[in-house]
């Protein structure tokens, strides 16, 4: 749009100084059907390789002084630019899926360049024009989904389906399902006696995917990192409760795509580079409505039954439960195990920690305690790849709750959900009631040495007799998976956690 109104208002003051210069002829004369109007030149294949003067020189170059202008000489210029303008309209062409040029990657078609098409809330690095040329353009990311700038800081959906955002029409803003592919068909390629990716046959791939560090503009406007780092904006918020996060794909400079790269949670404020997926894009869902699940209980599934054998049935753990709580049970058919089940609303949950244990021995998990070989009271702990087992972990009928699903938690008070008993007292701020008969306990983590520096250490447990921990099936796109926290003194919370930490799993009826 700079662009555009750049060339307007050169032409304007081609019109005044052709009123001044020339008192016997006062119009101009359109372009004739072979001369490209300002709009044909922003859409063309080349537009990113022009050159535009920026509208502060044109301001200083295009003063004009003029001692008597008559006012049927503006009044005839002005109809004049009108009519033109008109005209270069009506014979422009918007930039288009056929102006962009595509790379295949695994099933995927990405743009070769990074988007650059002026729109508000977008800049060029240091606000050169050549640096949008070069990289492309920098945008927040309300500004790359071309939704109102407020919602940089507020939640707008949770998206279930691709969305066009500022990409032309036939493609979209990728997103993170379809970088995290892309990243892992890269990574896939790593020479593990090599520092890096093996790039023999996917040199031009990434040459065209990276078009070099082309910097950020972070929170406060600053331009910062070029020739170091550059980030895509992904079209997916963050799904834990940081409503001014979304994700992003990062590269580094002196590393090969795919191997220092990360993909992680940005403030929406900074500005980064938009990257175009070929493919159609839908609607998206109400800011009012959470992400679907993938299957939604009916009332007819939430009727509470007591399987045969289950009254008999003893457990460790079942003297947690609210004794005032209408609760159901069913028998897990893989291994003769019951759980006890409630409902909530709309939800049946199992009330107590899973306990299966996975036949695929690729699938870890472990008991708190060795001396407990059926993890009776606080359930097994489960590496991260369990998630996402197939077949599914939980009992037929149940899956891993995603963090829509937990989320539905939070309207009731934490300590609605906890157990009475069991929870360390030095932490207490106050007394768990378990008034929903959820009856989650403080079973905390198996740690996982992530790398990160944050202190875990692998196989040793920590947060037991603190936390209530749970996977869900919601992907970080970075380490694992979000895990759901509940405890004795504070509010729900959900973080990621790399697949190797060992966490307990809830599970909600499909």
């Amino acid at each position: 749009m700079k662009k555009f109104a750049c060339l307007i208002l050169f032409v304007f003051v081609m019109v005044l100084l052709d009123a001044c210069g020339d008192d016997g002829d006062d119009s101009i004369s359109p372009p004739d059907g072979n001369e490209s109007s300002p709009e044909d030149v922003l859409s063309s294949s080349d537009a990113q390789d022009l050159e535009q003067p920026p509208l502060s020189s044109v301001m200083s170059e295009g003063v004009v002084s003029c001692s008597s202008v008559s006012s049927s000489s503006v009044s005839s210029s002005s109809d004049m630019l009108s009519s033109s303008l008109a005209e270069s309209s009506s014979s422009s062409k918007p930039f288009t899926i056929d102006d962009m040029e595509f790379v295949q990657i695994g099933p995927y078609e990405f743009a070769a360049k990074n988007l650059n098409i002026p729109v508000e809330g977008s800049r060029c690095y240091d606000d050169l024009e050549e640096n949008c040329e070069r990289y492309g353009r920098l945008y927040t990311w309300a500004a790359a989904l071309a939704i109102d700038e407020s919602y940089n800081f507020n939640i707008y959906r949770e998206l279930t389906e691709p969305y066009q955002g500022i990409c032309p029409e036939g493609t979209h803003i990728v997103t993170y399902d379809e970088l995290a592919d892309l990243f892992n068909i890269l990574e896939d390629s790593i020479d593990p006696d090599k520092d890096g990716i093996d790039i023999a046959e996917e040199d031009d791939v990434i040459k065209k995917l990276n078009r070099g560090q082309g910097g950020f503009f972070d929170t406060t406007g600053t331009f910062v990192g070029i020739d170091s780092v550059a980030g895509l904006w992904i079209a997916n918020e963050s799904t834990i409760n940081t409503p001014d996060y979304a994700w992003m794909i990062t590269f580094e400079n002196d590393t090969k795509f795919g191997y220092d790269s990360y993909i992680t949670i940005f403030n929406k404020t900074f500005g980064a580079f938009v990257r175009c997926v070929k493919g159609k894009a839908y609607t998206i869902v109400s800011s009012s409505s959470e992400a679907e699940v993938p299957s939604s209980s009916s009332k007819a599934d939430l009727t509470l039954t007591v399987a045969e054998g289950c009254e008999s049935a003893s457990r460790e753990n079942w003297k947690y439960l609210n004794p005032e709580v209408e609760y159901g049970c069913i028998k897990d058919s893989r291994d003769g195990r019951y759980y006890k089940t409630l409902v909530l609303d709309d939800q049946m949950w199992i009330a107590e920690n899973l306990r299966y244990v996975p036949e695929n021995k690729k699938i870890q998990s472990w008991c708190y305690s060795e001396k407990d070989g059926e993890c009776d009271e606080l359930g097994r702990y489960y590496h991260g790849n369990a998630v996402t087992a197939n077949p599914g972990i939980c009992p037929e009928g149940f899956h891993v709750p995603s963090t829509s699903e937990f989320k539905k938690l939070i309207k009731y008070e934490e300590k609605s959900l906890i157990s009475v008993d069991g929870w360390r007292q030095q932490y207490l701020s106050f007394e768990g009631d378990n008034a929903t008969g959820m009856s989650f306990l403080p079973s905390g983590v198996r740690g996982y040495d992530d790398g990160l520096g944050a202190g875990w250490e692998t196989g040793v447990f920590s947060w037991v007799d603190v936390s209530a921990f749970a996977w869900t099936s919601t992907s970080d796109h970075f380490m694992g998976y979000y895990h759901f926290t509940v405890d004795n003194y504070s509010d729900i919370s959900f973080a990621g956690k790399a697949l190797g930490f060992g966490i307990p799993i809830r599970c909600v009826k499909n």
